[in-house]
Parts: C-alpha cells; sequence; structure tokens
C-alpha cells in the first residue's frame, strides 16, 4: 500500500510540473503537454490492467499512450510494457515477433532510456527462442498456453538499485556479489525479491560469458516460491515461460540427433 500511495504522489507532482510549465509557454506547447500528460495517465491505466490482468485492456491503453507521445517518455514505458504483453505465457494473442518488434524499436527511439538494458536482455532471449521454433517446439507452446496461473502483480520501481546499475553497466561479478548481500539481508522480504530477479536477469543477459538459462530459472522459481506477495512474479512467470520453451527445445534437438546417430550406425 506505501508504495502506491507513494507512486501517486510522485505522478501527481509530476502532473503539477508538467502544467506549471506549459502556464509559461505558448499554446504550441500547451498541446504538446497536454498530450505528453494524457499519455501518462495511459500508461498509468496500462500498468493498472495489467496488474488486474486485464490484458487486451492493457495493451490498448499503451498503444494509446506510444500515439499521443511516440518520441518522449512516456513513450519508451509504452513500448517496454507492450514487449512484455506480446511475450506475456497468458495473452491469448501473445506474439514474440510482435514483442521483438517494440523492444527493438525502444532502443532504436529512445537510445537513453535507462529501459535499454533490460530490452536488450529480452530481444537475445526472444532471438533464441526464435531460433528454436521448429515443428516440435510448436506443440511445446501451444501445450504450455494451455496453463492456468494465478493472478500475479508487475514490477514496478527498484529498491536494490546498486545491484542493477552494475548489471546495467556489464559488471555481472560485482552485481551477483550485491545481489547476493542483499538477499542475505532481507532472504524472506523485499528487497531479496529483486535481488532474486536480478540475479536471474544476469545469468540471462547476453552479454555474460556465464551465460545460464537453467540457473536463471532457477532464481526466478525461487523468487515465484519463496516471495509470494512480491510485484516482480508477474515477469518472472513470464521469463520462466520463455527459458522453459527455449531449454525444451534444447532437449528436443538432442533428441533428434541422438535418434539421427542411431540411424547412421
Amino acid at each position: 500500500m506505501g508504495n502506491k500511495h507513494t507512486r501517486s504522489r510522485k505522478y501527481v507532482y509530476l502532473c503539477i510540473a508538467i502544467l506549471t510549465t506549459a502556464l509559461c509557454f505558448g499554446c504550441t506547447t500547451m498541446t504538446s503537454l497536454g498530450k505528453r500528460l494524457e499519455a501518462y495517465d495511459h500508461v498509468q491505466r496500462g500498468k493498472k490492467q495489467f496488474e488486474e490482468k486485464d490484458l487486451q485492456g492493457s495493451v490498448q491503453e499503451f498503444k494509446r499512450a506510444l500515439s499521443l507521445n511516440p518520441e518522449k517518455t512516456p513513450g519508451d514505458r509504452a513500448l517496454f510494457y507492450l514487449g512484455l504483453l506480446y511475450a506475456h505465457y497468458d495473452n491469448p494473442g501473445r506474439n514474440y515477433g510482435k514483442s521483438l518488434f517494440y523492444f527493438q524499436k525502444l532502443i532504436r527511439d529512445f537510445p537513453e532510456s535507462g529501459l535499454n538494458e533490460r530490452s536488450k536482455i529480452w530481444i537475445k532471449v526472444l532471438k533464441d527462442l526464435e531460433e528454436k521454433q521448429h515443428e516440435p517446439v510448436k506443440s511445446i507452446i501451444i501445450r504450455s498456453q494451455e496453463k492456468s496461473v494465478e493472478n500475479n502483480k508487475t514490477q514496478e520501481k527498484s529498491i536494490a538499485n546498486k545491484g542493477k546499475k552494475l548489471l546495467d553497466m556489464g559488471n555481472f561479478k560485482e552485481a551477483i556479489e550485491e545481489s547476493r548481500q542483499v538477499l542475505s539481508q532481507f532472504p524472506n522480504t523485499p528487497p531479496g525479491d529483486e535481488a532474486l530477479f536480478t540475479i536471474a536477469l544476469i545469468f540471462a543477459d547476453y552479454r555474460n560469458p556465464n551465460k545460464d538459462y537453467i540457473k536463471s530459472l532457477l532464481y526466478f522459481k525461487r523468487l515465484i516460491n519463496e516471495f509470494p506477495h512480491s510485484t516482480l512474479r508477474e515477469q518472472a512467470k513470464t521469463w520462466i515461460e520463455v527459458l522453459d520453451v527455449i531449454e525444451k527445445a534444447k532437449q528436443v534437438d538432442i533428441e533428434i540427433e541422438e535418434k539421427r546417430k542411431e540411424v547412421t550406425r
């Protein structure tokens, strides 16, 4: 509840700041700032609908935000959430190609956005998944779409900032050490969940020479099991869904290769 009140206050302050700035400029600027403020409204509604599992409504809200403010914040946030929504495990309109498009557009259109590194990780994972989409894997994806899942919430703001900053910088060793220290201090309460999320991202990061999707899966699953009320569970479940498909695809490849060897003996 405290985090929601804090976010609400920050949003009110942002609105006041934008309106105050608007009073200092002419009609053109007023129109531009008005559209930007309206875009923030749609982003806020989109996040709320995402939390309530109204995924289709959430997609529409973020698309409206993007149409109003395509070149400035919160356009980058709208793009990030659209990428996430189209990769979402419980979205009947799930489309990894669209997800990839929105993450790539974010990086291209918002080179200074703080969401870029997260988007790059998603892009590499989705491309790995794309490479595995031969026929046996399609049946795995169809089966995975049929699973029922509980209603969870999405990530908002980071508390364990240092580990995430180190991850964004590509300093994986220190990022893991920092996150593990946080986890040892907060094994059952936030920001322990964020520490687990950061470690999982480290092992999924395309830049990490020790990238390991199995380890990434373990940490995402730990987050879900050990922090049942974490706001990061929704994103963790989406990650698990995608990484599971990739790992199952690898197993299918191994089995196919073993069969091929048996035939050629």
